[in-house]
């Protein structure tokens, strides 16, 4: 429970980053299974009627290790906007735009939070080591704050690509149309099939519905490590009440024998064990389901901590709590069984 919310907190804030990025764009052009897509497509997407403008962003997971304090965990944005981020519906709280490769854009919020300012030098990890960059300027978007969700630094597209080893290439291209077509839904879908034909075989066109894939990627590693963890437990959980089971089984022999001496069958006895068995998982079940959901918001301050973001509120949704249930009424269910099992061996002569 505590797993499943969290994380889900942390995906729709990194879908609200970059939400934020492309937030004027009616569609996107992305490659299934999270692959790049060639830069040049921007240039030949932009030329089709009813198109006003495309961005090419490419956004990579990063590290940032400030002059002085603790290194954080961030998102680094390549884009061509940073030159002029108004222009972009950001508001430029301090500072300039990027006028070349070493300069950089910080969102103000997490720039405050780590007491960065303009002039100020950062370097960040990249695919071809630690690379410096000066902070130009400190932006917010007019969307309302959508990126204070998210720790985010903005670069030259060319910077981003060089560091990280993807010359000519992009995340997603934002289409943003003409203001007689964005809304139109029928004109929308004309101009998604004008472009369809101009792209490559591993690309395709679709309105910016869903932006979880970017989180899901940032957010695999986490989510791996504390699933492997949750499957070890639930292992050691089987282990245990087979073995709490097994004392009880063991102690209660003469009274399973006295059942059977007076006419109990095994299949009642069975039943018996089992009918402790489901009483203890529903009410350790309950107070697994409560503790789940108060450590989920301890769960979600610490994935916070952990990358510099201020995560959403979380949302409550019956599927956590229902695979919850299930797995603890699975699991009591399965390490009571060889328990039952040595119960309804128990003779009536060994009373």
């Amino acid at each position: 429970v505590a797993v499943d919310l969290a994380s889900d907190a942390a995906r729709r804030s990194y879908a609200a980053m970059s939400s934020a990025v492309g937030g004027r764009a009616s569609l996107e052009v992305t490659a299934p299974g999270g692959g790049t897509v060639p830069e040049h497509l921007a240039a030949t997407i932009a030329d089709t009627p009813g198109v006003a403008e495309t961005v090419a962003i490419l956004q990579r997971p990063t590290v940032l290790y400030p002059e002085e304090g603790d290194r954080v965990r961030l998102i680094l944005q390549g884009v061509d906007w940073v030159a002029d981020p108004v222009a972009a519906d950001f508001d430029l709280v301090d500072g300039a735009g990027v006028t070349d490769s070493k300069g950089t854009l910080l969102d103000a919020d997490f720039a405050e939070r780590m007491n960065l300012s303009v002039g100020d030098t950062v370097k960040i990890l990249s695919r071809r080591g630690l690379v410096t960059f000066d902070v130009a300027g400190l932006v917010r978007p007019h969307s309302g704050g959508a990126l204070r969700q998210g720790a985010s630094m903005f670069v030259t597209l060319s910077a981003a690509q060089r560091r990280f080893a993807a010359q000519g290439a992009v995340d997603e291209i934002q289409v943003v149309l003409d203001e007689s077509s964005r809304d139109d839904p029928q004109r929308v879908e004309a101009v998604a099939e004008a472009i369809r034909p101009q792209l490559p075989p591993e690309a395709d066109v679709h309105p910016p519905a869903s932006r979880g894939q970017f989180a899901e990627e940032t957010l695999l590693s986490f989510e791996s490590g504390v699933r492997m963890a949750t499957s070890f437990s639930l292992l050691a959980a089987v282990f245990i009440i087979a073995n709490t089971f097994l004392m009880n089984v063991g102690q209660r022999r003469p009274q399973l024998a006295m059942l059977r001496a007076i006419g109990a069958t095994r299949r009642q006895i069975l039943a018996l064990i089992y009918w402790e068995a489901v009483m203890l998982a529903l009410i350790g079940t309950a107070l697994g389901l409560l503790l789940g959901w108060a450590g989920a918001g301890v769960l979600s301050t610490a994935i916070g901590r952990l990358m510099q973001a201020d995560l959403p509120p979380l949302r409550l949704s019956i599927a956590p709590f229902a695979w919850a249930t299930a797995f603890g009424l699975g699991i009591s269910a399965l390490g009571v069984w060889y328990p039952a099992f040595r119960a309804t061996r128990v003779t009536p002569r060994e009373g």
